[in-house]
């Protein structure tokens, strides 16, 4: 079986390591199940093995009989050197570790976006925009009703921002790139998606991707 571990916090802040098992049943089908959110006490590589091996007894599983282990890229799970995948890799060598296929792909994103100036600029008015519609539940409720103060101060100049040219265009491109890196997130968050099925959406993606470059493409934008 394998192991999936995510760090998340709770509405107090509060570090919780979000536990999951995924294994393959005697037909031959993939399964996932989520197990449990434990809290954390501290963040580092020993403490969150010595919890996953309190996790692994609980629930009556051999930690020899591990073959994977997932996580994000965060040093404290993934360092080479002292992160909890290199431990748990030390008591079991068959452990082989893997860099979350969704997170990958939104760090891609992350940094393609940040590559190009329009697209980035784009982004931020849009982050802009949600800030101050949704900086609190409270303000949200208060624009609904007939909009605030602040808001309204900072309303001319995200308008005249949006229609710009640029900002606009940036917008376009950035629909049609998330929207095609959308369909291949949803695959790779499935319960019982394989290497295989990754592989050949990430081919795919590329392919998609590379297509866009064309001015066909660019005209129908």
């Amino acid at each position: 079986f394998s192991v999936v571990i995510d760090e998340t916090r709770d509405v107090s802040e509060h570090e919780q390591l979000v536990f999951a098992v995924r294994w393959v049943g005697s037909n031959y089908e993939v399964a996932e199940e989520f197990v449990g959110l434990y809290g954390c006490t501290k963040m580092d590589a020993i403490f969150l093995l010595n919890i996953i091996k309190d996790v692994l007894l609980q629930m009556g599983l051999d930690l020899k009989n591990i073959c994977g282990q997932t996580y994000d890229s965060a040093s404290v799970l993934q360092g080479k050197a002292f992160g909890e995948a290199t431990l748990l890799k030390k008591e079991n060598p068959k452990a082989l570790s893997i860099h979350c296929l969704n997170h990958s792909l939104n760090l891609v994103l992350q940094e393609a976006a940040k590559s190009c100036l329009m697209v980035r600029s784009a982004l931020e008015a849009v982050h802009k925009v949600h800030n101050i519609i949704h900086a609190s539940a409270k303000k949200l409720a208060i624009f609904i009703e007939g909009g605030q103060t602040e808001a309204v101060k900072k309303a001319p100049g995200l308008i005249s921002l949006m229609e710009k040219f640029d900002t606009f265009l940036g917008l376009k491109v950035c629909f049609s790139v998330f929207s095609a890196c959308e369909e291949v997130a949803r695959v790779l968050q499935s319960k019982t998606v394989t290497a295989e099925t990754a592989l050949i959406c990430a081919v795919t993606l590329r392919e998609r991707l590379n297509s866009l470059r064309s001015d066909t493409c660019f005209a129908e934008l």
